[in-house]
């Protein structure tokens, strides 16, 4: 945390018998809601993702990975994206490029709960 009680980084542990315990066949998703007596901005809440059998693009994610969301909007804001009609526009728009990371690689079209 920063000397004025910002937190200026997030993170996540996961014990041993959680890792052993991990679906094998279908993925997983997992709600974190962030500790209310913390404020950190700007996130409301985190998914984690369990791929067991990894997603696309293939020879990028097709491995067995957690896939980590931090989320800006609500829950409810969340699950109501669909990435279809109109709401597609807005699941394809990019951000801003000082925004992606270095070698970052993005899926061909949105994901319905996540954008």
């Amino acid at each position: 945390m920063g000397e004025d009680g910002t937190p200026y980084s997030v993170g996540l542990a996961m014990t041993e018998g959680a890792l052993n315990a991990l679906p094998q066949q279908e993925p997983g998703e997992y709600t974190l809601k962030l500790p209310a007596v913390l404020n950190i901005p700007p996130y409301n809440h985190m998914v984690i993702n369990w791929m067991p059998h990894g997603h696309e693009p293939d020879g990028i994610y097709n491995r067995p990975h957690f896939d980590l969301h931090f989320y800006f909007i609500s829950e409810a804001s969340r699950k109501a994206i669909t990435c279809m009609g109109a709401d597609r526009a807005l699941c394809l728009k990019q951000p801003d490029p000082d925004k992606i990371p270095p070698f970052y690689v993005g899926g061909p079209e949105g994901v319905p709960q996540m954008g």
